[in-house]
């Protein structure tokens, strides 16, 4: 015999009856049955909704009016004659801001109101910046970062800004770098982006250089804080990482790995088919808690002479390329020829390309890149990096905003 427990103050416990009551299931049912069919008719009405600028409405065979059917208008829906259509599903091609004052234009004002439109977009076509030839007059970059690269932006930005160029950071202080690399240092730091942005980013270069931008690649040399705190660091004396004022590693210039390992970089961007690299931090560090670094990486009397080593090399590196090598340096480095950090003007020389300066530490660009074309440099050989474009200034120009 089975019995129920019961608790000690005599209340037996609930184990449950039967499911839902007959009439319960007969409503579920009926309920479902009538879902069921008005969602049939709602899908069925699909095909005879038509939208307009007051909103959706039903519009049977029976109704149309005899201009509906004419080819190529907006509510034609046939493959020659349908308009493009957004999100929403409503025909975008539709435009009565010409037609009558209540908005009921007719289907041939509203297809002027294209022609228009057509029109305009030519006139903007024509009014897109051409490429200048390297050295010109007229090289205005806008830099974008990579994410607006991968999320497809990267056009829209170099436009909106009336720019001719685009510039990335494909090597960041961090260390990090913004493509994959098998370099080995690359893969021993493991600072290589993903193969997938990796693809994102060639693909719209290949793209931009195709319709005519001007594209650079940005890249941070010595400074790196992966590097700076491996076996190519720059170290203090007492065998510790050195750190600059912000806190970031250096790599020691001087470090052949290293320098082998920016040299591949810049082969690596040469093959991607960028117009120019920027280097920057390309010398020993002039700033920062300097006492403290050990004389065995860091003696001011051997750095002009690693510094222009290191930069005959990387001539050899794009030599037989299209690619343009430049630099951002310091205004004194133009001014007084060096600025202590192993860079000069004569070993910058050999790179043939561009020197970059801040904007704001600049008082007669002109002058100055008078003194470039004095030491041999090219023409327009001057590059100022800028928050802002200057549109009466001829020196080319890089929007950092």
């Amino acid at each position: 015999m089975i019995f129920r427990r019961t608790d000690k103050y005599g209340y037996s416990r609930y184990y449950g009856g039967g499911g839902p009551a007959l009439v319960i299931k007969i409503i579920l049912a009926i309920a479902l049955a009538i879902a069921l069919v008005v969602g049939g008719i709602t899908f069925a009405m699909q095909k005879y909704m038509v939208y307009t600028q007051n909103g959706g409405h039903l519009e049977f065979p029976w109704d149309k009016k005899p201009n509906s059917d004419i080819t190529g208008s907006p509510l034609d829906t046939s493959e020659e004659g349908a308009g493009s259509t957004d999100s929403s599903g409503a025909d975008s091609s539709l435009d009565t801001s010409e037609g009558s004052a209540d908005g009921s234009g007719s289907v041939l004002d509203n297809m002027v109101v294209d022609d228009k439109k057509d029109d305009k977009k030519d006139d903007d076509e024509q009014d897109k910046p051409k490429q200048p030839s390297a050295l010109s007059d007229g090289i205005r970059v806008e830099h974008v970062s990579i994410g607006d690269v991968t999320r497809g932006y990267a056009k829209g930005s170099v436009d909106d800004k009336n720019a001719n160029g685009i510039m990335l950071y494909l090597k960041e202080s961090s260390g990090k770098l913004n493509y994959a690399s098998t370099l080995d240092m690359a893969e021993a730091l493991n600072v290589s982006a993903n193969s997938g942005v990796s693809s994102s980013i060639a693909d719209v270069i290949q793209q931009l250089n195709e319709d005519d931008y001007y594209t650079l690649a940005y890249v941070d040399c010595f400074r790196d804080e992966a590097a700076g705190t491996s076996d190519a660091r720059l170290y203090d004396q007492g065998n510790a990482p050195w750190y600059d004022r912000d806190g970031v590693a250096w790599a020691d210039p001087a470090n052949e790995d290293m320098q082998d390992y920016i040299i591949g970089i810049v082969k690596d961007l040469v093959a991607m088919g960028y117009d120019e690299i920027v280097l920057r931090n390309a010398a020993y560090p002039t700033a920062g808690n300097l006492d403290i670094l050990s004389e065995e990486c860091y003696n001011p009397e051997t750095f002009t002479n690693t510094i222009d080593s290191f930069y005959g090399k990387l001539a050899q590196a794009v030599k037989d390329s299209d690619t343009l090598l430049s630099v951002i340096v310091s205004p004194s480095v133009i001014t007084d020829g060096s600025d202590g950090s192993g860079q000069t003007l004569e070993n910058l020389r050999q790179l043939g390309g561009r020197l970059w300066v801040d904007s704001d530490d600049v008082d007669d660009a002109a002058a100055m890149g008078s003194r470039l074309t004095d030491e041999g440099y090219p023409e327009n050989a001057l590059g100022l990096l800028t928050g802002r474009f200057d549109s009466g200034d001829k020196t080319c120009q890089m929007n950092l905003d």
